[in-house]
């Protein structure tokens, strides 16, 4: 009885052992399968680690790049309006400068006139003091004559064959103004070929 027994027990663990064995192979070759599979995600995590590392590096660099870019980008509007500043202030200077140049021809122009015109007015006071006469001009008093004609007009060289009247037409003058502009008194002999005479003209 106790021999059956024995036997009836063997019978039944002989099976259940083998059944545990069984399930812990399984269970070794699964934790061995993790094992692996957790290994290769270690591998992965690094290889993503130094992908990260390399992406933020390459991140830095493209943001100091902009920055660099930003910074030169604003250095040249800098420039381009320091240089449209010289530009506007040396228009302005030239602008001046011309003005005062007119300025200075005209007030040179006018001063050479008024020598020229008293120089006239001296030669013809000496000549009526030392008797001399003209054909309008009798008895030896200076002629006298207005400053009524226009101060604007052109400096011109007097041609062989040039008259008041054929000057003043091709001008737009007047031969009063001519005359008394330049001091005229006997046009035969004041107004000789070479010499230049001021030309009032109209504006």
């Amino acid at each position: 009885m106790f021999a059956r027994r024995i036997i009836l027990f063997l019978f039944i663990l002989v099976p259940l052992t083998s059944q545990g064995q069984s399930s812990s192979n399984d269970l070794r070759k699964q934790v061995a399968n993790l094992t692996q599979d957790v290994n290769a995600l270690r591998g992965l995590l690094g290889t993503l680690r130094i992908e990260v590392e390399n992406l933020q590096r390459e991140n830095a660099k493209l943001r100091a790049a902009v920055t660099r870019a930003t910074a030169a980008s604003a250095s040249e509007a800098d420039t381009l309006r320091i240089v449209d500043a010289r530009i506007a202030a040396m228009k302005a200077e030239l602008l001046r400068e011309d003005a005062n140049t007119r300025k200075e021809v005209i007030a040179s122009v006018k001063k050479q006139m008024d020598s020229l015109a008293a120089q006239l007015q001296e030669s013809l006071r000496s000549i009526a003091s030392a008797g001399g006469s003209s054909s309008g001009n009798s008895g030896g008093v200076p002629p006298s004559f207005s400053e009524d004609y226009p101060k604007d007009g052109i400096m011109y060289d007097v041609q062989s064959g040039d008259t008041i009247s054929g000057i003043a037409s091709k001008n737009n003058s007047r031969v009063s103004w001519i005359r008394n502009a330049n001091k005229i008194v006997d046009a035969s002999r004041d107004l000789r070929a070479g010499a230049t005479i001021f030309v009032p003209q109209e504006n």
